[in-house]
């Protein structure tokens, strides 16, 4: 299972049977959700992550679930300098939902970036 880990935040993604499972722990915070997604439009998340992180250009790169993407979804924002927020919301039902927002610096997507790479190649 591709991870990413900074002191700030461990994000954990997978897909399996055509949905994606998320993990997420912070400082004061943990959840997890899992919704249907599938092998194609895992791979252009992982592609598109790929992509802001090998040219550090301003841009997204969002999972979510397709039939409402605003309900369990992650997301990453490059703002072009080397800083990606990671933010998302899980696991949202009526009033209440896991929201989360934090930053890290791209050193640590390397590594998740290569583990995506080579969970979308299987």
């Amino acid at each position: 299972m591709p991870a990413l880990e900074s002191p700030e935040i461990r994000l954990d993604i997978s897909i399996e049977n055509s949905t994606a499972l998320l993990n997420v722990r912070g400082k004061r915070f943990s959840g997890a959700t899992s919704f249907p997604c599938d092998k194609e439009t895992f791979a252009q998340f992982a592609a598109e992550l790929e992509e802001l992180y090998t040219t550090l250009r301003e841009g997204e790169a969002r999972l979510c679930e397709w039939h409402e993407p605003d309900d369990n979804y992650v997301n990453f924002a490059s703002d072009g300098m080397g800083h990606f927020e990671i933010s998302g919301v899980f696991c949202k039902w009526e009033r209440w939902a896991l929201s989360f927002s934090e930053t890290i610096d791209q050193t640590y997507l390397k590594n998740f970036v290569n583990e995506l790479r080579q969970c979308t190649a299987k």
